[in-house]
């Protein structure tokens, strides 16, 4: 019955086979060109998989390979040259990670943040680092003291930032300080202990442990933490020693003294931090015709100024008293608070204007005015993300002014890295800085926003600032050149001074560069073994590997969390050894160094810093500068422990986040983007990055 059927089959298959191998000669060309373009596809996916993975590890070298060799089998593939000039970036190489940036951009494929991402960094490496005074400043936010159905605050006066981004306030009505975050929010109400706060007019910050409050009612001062326990009160009224009256504006110097204005007795009393009287100044004499009302203080560079509200001067003494010159005649109008505004300028309150003074050239510039407003701005300094923070005493406000071109250009915002290891659980590093690379501290979770694959935007865990986290993650490259040779007990001497002046919690790394970088000693050594590295005799070249001693260490501590700190011991004199095929180049060392925020110190072994040779000058100040360090000589007479301790309070503009993903891995083969969004005041900035999640185990 079925026979013709399969007959006929067979027949058809018959005639069917050499068609099919006809077919199949004509189309075997065609058919294993598309499996080499498959194979490559594919090869290429892995190593790009193999890439992100070494990124998120910090291992950026692996990094780089993997990207190359991902772009050889696509060439064209944009998300591989993004990462790829990413990781350039990382490796300090901005040049060359732009222009595989703007190869995507060019091609159609870059994205608007992409575009940003290259103004940005284009921008800044054509930018002088340090702020004009004259940069255009606007109010951007303003935190109302009294409300439609409370008053939080009345009639403002003295304002301090701190280190965190966060600032104290006084209401001179209220009899209270506040302590308010970042974004207004308040963290704390100083009310001043059993005996309250009298009039409490100024506050200064002192230490991290301490601060200082002036109370006008009460002719006194008061210190206590910075959650107001532990108060301490000193002075009492009188126009005797050590007596106030009427006390307002507060300034510390160098040594610790601190100073302070009192209308009532029209001078400037100076105390010790504990309070025992040392002096006191402002009378007519010595071609100083005395104060009216003293108001603003401030100890800038060795010198004390002074504002005079009601001559419209501001008035410069050294520490001592003794009176220098005065300036601001016809220009002032009612000069009130004075602060820091730059290392070379001075922010003065005045009215219902900011005024600059330059102290060198004793001149005036106008940065912002309220004209019109019925405002008296009777403090106004400078927090640590570069704002202005104004008391308006009138109004019973507190604004904050930041510069114009901030405005506009945003904030910068950078995922580090990805650890994906305990999916669904993803942990994010995330850098925060402005259009100059300096951080911003302070920002809260409310500031944050993720999302996943493009989708639905969600509210993270912010689990650790970096400021917040304790010690430094610190490398030591120690000069190992004939200029050292014979030196080897001051070099062991400095580094034990240095160990024992780094915060607990540090982790300390030691390199030698000699001939060659050497890694003696791995973070968690043994004092002596520190010690012993320092001691080995200096080899007897007249060069050293700076260049390349200064990338190893830096490239060890880049996917580190917290604080890190190279510092570098040196003779100043040994000229530092160029070998192109092997050493970064400066700017590319300084590059490496600031964008995964590593400081420089330069610690010379002499008393005053004195360089043998320019080079090796401009070089170790260009990277200070650049990276946020500096430049001390070992045997100053505070010692080295001080600078190395204040390391520890440096910002870092890090944090640390954790997101529960809800996104498929597919197996650990999926790509994985992850899109971090910064809301803070009116700027906003955004970045994205991806990874893989690992593989199940079964």
């Amino acid at each position: 019955m079925y026979t013709p059927e399969i007959g006929y089959n067979l027949s058809v298959k018959h005639w069917s086979f050499p068609i099919f191998i006809t077919i199949l000669l004509f189309l075997l060309p065609v058919l294993l060109v598309s499996q080499d373009l498959d194979w490559d596809a594919l090869r290429g996916s892995e190593e790009f998989r193999f890439g992100v993975q070494a990124y998120n590890s910090g291992l950026f070298d692996n990094a780089l390979l993997s990207f190359e060799r991902a772009l050889s089998y696509s060439p064209l593939e944009a998300l591989y040259k993004e990462w790829l000039g990413r990781t350039y970036h990382r490796l300090g190489y901005d040049a060359t990670a732009l222009s595989l940036w703007r190869e995507v951009l060019s091609s159609g494929e870059g994205s608007a943040l992409l575009q940003q991402r290259v103004d940005v960094i284009s921008a800044r490496n054509s930018l002088e680092r340090e702020r004009s005074a004259m940069e255009r400043f606007v109010l951007g936010e303003v935190l109302q003291g009294r409300q439609a159905d409370y008053t939080l605050f009345a009639r403002p006066l003295g304002l301090e930032p701190w280190p965190d981004g966060s600032y104290f306030l006084t209401s001179f009505v209220n009899n209270e300080v506040y302590h308010f975050n970042l974004n207004g929010g308040l963290l704390h109400t100083l009310q001043g202990g059993v005996l309250g706060f009298s009039r409490p007019y100024d506050v200064m910050r002192y230490s991290s442990r301490r601060i200082y409050v002036s109370e006008f009612g009460a002719d006194r001062i008061a210190y206590c933490r910075p959650d107001g326990s532990q108060i301490v009160r000193f002075g009492r009224s009188g126009g005797g020693a050590g007596e106030l009256s009427g006390p307002q504006f507060l300034a510390r110097d160098q040594e610790g003294y601190i100073y302070v204005t009192e209308a009532g007795n029209r001078r400037v009393s100076k105390f010790s931090s504990e309070g025992d009287f040392i002096l006191s100044f402002g009378r007519r004499g010595n071609g100083f015709n005395g104060f009216r009302t003293p108001s603003g203080i401030v100890v800038h560079d060795g010198k004390v100024f002074v504002s005079d509200t009601r001559q419209g001067r501001v008035f410069c003494f050294d520490l001592s008293g003794n009176f220098l010159y005065e300036a601001g005649a016809d220009v002032l109008i009612q000069p009130e608070g004075i602060s820091v505004f730059s290392a070379r300028e001075l922010l003065i309150a005045d009215g219902e204007r900011l005024m600059i003074f330059h102290p060198v050239s004793r001149s005036f510039e106008l940065l912002a005015d309220f004209e019109g407003d019925n405002r008296r701005i009777v403090d106004a300094v400078r927090d640590v993300n570069g704002n202005l923070l104004v008391s308006d005493f009138n109004r019973s406000e507190l604004g904050v002014l930041s510069e114009l071109s901030t405005m506009y250009s945003g904030i910068f915002v950078e995922i580090e890295r990805i650890d994906a290891t305990g999916f669904p659980d993803i942990y994010l590093d995330v850098s925060v800085r402005d259009r100059l690379g300096d951080p911003i501290v302070g920002l809260r979770e409310s500031n944050f926003i993720l999302s996943e694959g493009h989708g639905m935007p969600g509210s993270p865990a912010l689990l650790a600032q970096g400021d917040a986290l304790e010690g430094i993650q610190a490398a030591l490259v120690l000069e190992k050149s004939a200029y050292t040779r014979g030196r080897e007990d001051e070099l062991a001497a400095a580094v034990e001074d240095i160990l024992e002046a780094l915060p607990e919690g540090s982790s300390v790394r030691l390199y030698t560069a000699g001939e060659l970088p050497v890694k003696e000693v791995p973070p968690g050594g043994a004092g002596s073994d520190y010690i012993a590295a320092a001691q080995r005799t200096s080899y007897d070249g007249v060069s050293f590997a700076f260049a390349e001693t200064m990338r190893m260490a830096a490239l060890e501590l880049a996917p580190l969390r917290g604080r890190k700190l190279i510092i570098s011991l040196g003779s100043g004199r040994a000229p530092l050894r160029r070998d192109e095929s092997s050493a970064p180049s400066t700017s590319v060392l300084a590059n490496l160094l600031s964008t995964n925020g590593i400081r420089f110190a330069y610690v010379q072994l002499e008393r005053q810093l004195s360089f043998g040779n320019d080079e090796g000058r401009d070089i170790y100040s260009f990277l200070a500068d650049e990276s946020g360090g500096g430049l001390y000589p070992l045997y100053r007479p505070a010692g080295i422990a001080p600078v190395i301790s204040e390391y520890g309070e440096r910002p870092t503009g890090r944090y640390y986040l954790k997101l529960i993903s809800n996104m498929d891995p597919d197996y650990g083969k999926q790509y994985l983007p992850v899109e971090v969004e910064v809301a803070y005041y009116n700027r906003t900035g955004r970045d994205e990055l991806g990874y893989y999640a690992p593989p199940p185990y079964n």
